[in-house]
């Protein structure tokens, strides 16, 4: 992942997509508004207190969030149709989520997400290069992040920032016999041998293991007291087992 050098209030999809509301040489997009980058929807569902006034509400969990651009494409007269491919290639459906950098004076953030196409209508003001569009980047996962992701040799203490839970992935190279993972009274144990030569990815978020990046061996793995969440802060970890292989938790920073 090629993070790119943004100011605050400038925006880019992709890791090497068209930068929105960079500088003003022709061609270039101002940003009008956008969206969908406050807090993520929450999943509110209200049932009756039955024998009693009011209600219940189970507002635990957020929903995905949609994030919809809202701008405008300058460029010649004689060069617009150009740089609308551009754009248009730059907002092409994708089969998995991808990076929405946008700057802040706090730094770069992204969340990923995946492309609705670039829409607009055909106006008066294309005659001088001139085109109003609007771009919707729904996104499954609610966290804002940062770009760059924390590693830490386990057994050991991931530190994060951000002010929300995040996930991550768990990597345990070979040889490891019944490796355990352990983070705030959950554990993650395995078992059986993973030879020298050979990996294991934990994925936290997902609730996937995957030997040698193609083999699930998820019936290899037993959770005790739940699949482990990554917190702010200090993130304390054991591991059990025996032989020479690293573990290796790796994580990005959320923000709500």
């Amino acid at each position: 992942m090629a993070v790119p050098a943004l100011n605050a209030e400038e925006y880019q999809y992709l890791d090497a997509g068209v930068k929105l509301n960079g500088d003003s040489a022709l061609p270039f997009v101002d940003i009008n508004s956008i969206d969908g980058l406050d807090a993520p929807p929450v999943r509110l569902s209200t049932s009756t207190r039955e024998g009693y006034h009011g209600t219940v509400n189970d507002a635990e969990f957020e929903d995905g969030r949609t994030i919809t651009i809202e701008g405008s494409a300058f460029a010649s007269p004689t060069a617009l149709e150009t740089y609308l491919d551009q754009l248009k290639a730059n907002f092409a459906p994708t089969k998995v989520p991808q990076p929405f950098y946008f700057g802040t004076d706090a730094g770069v953030r992204m969340v990923l997400a995946k492309s609705l196409g670039l829409r607009y209508a055909k106006e008066q003001r294309r005659r001088v290069g001139i085109v109003d569009f609007q771009v919707q980047l729904p996104s499954d996962d609610p966290r804002i992040y940062t770009p760059a992701v924390v590693t830490q040799n386990l057994p050991g203490t991931l530190t994060l920032g951000g002010n929300r839970e995040t996930t991550g992935t768990i990597t345990i190279n070979g040889s490891r016999t019944d490796p355990t993972i352990t983070i705030g009274g959950k554990t993650i144990a395995y078992s059986g041998t993973i030879v020298g030569g050979s990996s294991v990815v934990i994925d936290l978020d997902n609730h996937t293991v995957i030997l040698d990046g193609t083999q699930n061996v998820r019936g290899n793995v037993t959770i005790t007291g739940g699949w482990p969440v990554l917190q702010p802060g200090d993130n304390v970890f054991t591991v059990g087992g025996s032989g020479t292989g690293t573990i290796q938790v790796a994580a990005r920073s959320a923000w709500r």
